[in-house]
């Protein structure tokens, strides 16, 4: 599970970044999205380096 190294508030919700095999990935979480995971918007954007992401039924999920 690799580990966000970033996170930046947007629009339309949290863009998140993470390194997966020397790849750096991100992706858009909608604050729908973070509330249906009980992710705190606030820490996640003070702390990236807690979370983890992985895939789970052809989704991505944040963990921390």
């Amino acid at each position: 599970m690799p580990t966000l190294v970033s996170s930046t508030k947007s629009d339309d919700g949290i863009i998140v970044v993470w390194n997966e095999n020397g790849q750096i990935k991100d992706r858009l979480f909608t604050s729908q999205e973070l509330s249906e995971m009980k992710i705190d918007t606030a820490d996640l954007l003070d702390r990236p380096m807690l979370y983890k992401i992985e895939m789970e039924l052809n989704k991505f999920v944040l963990k921390r």
